[in-house]
């Protein structure tokens, strides 16, 4: 099963604890001129999964 991770890298790099659960079985939507893309997918929280849309964008470029 494929998954997307969200890394959030602290000032000595890498953080054990992710903030965002993994995306499972995410599917590039679409791609924006704002520099930002659209996946969906689902996440699983307690043995329940939950149908998620992430909308990721780059800011400060």
């Amino acid at each position: 099963m494929d998954s997307l991770t969200v890394e959030r890298l602290n000032a000595g790099g890498h953080n054990p604890n992710p903030p965002i659960p993994d995306l499972q079985d995410p599917v590039l939507m679409t791609l924006h001129t704002s520099r930002a893309m659209l996946f969906r997918g689902w996440e699983e929280i307690d043995g329940q999964r939950y149908y998620q849309v992430w909308w990721i964008q780059w800011v400060g470029w």
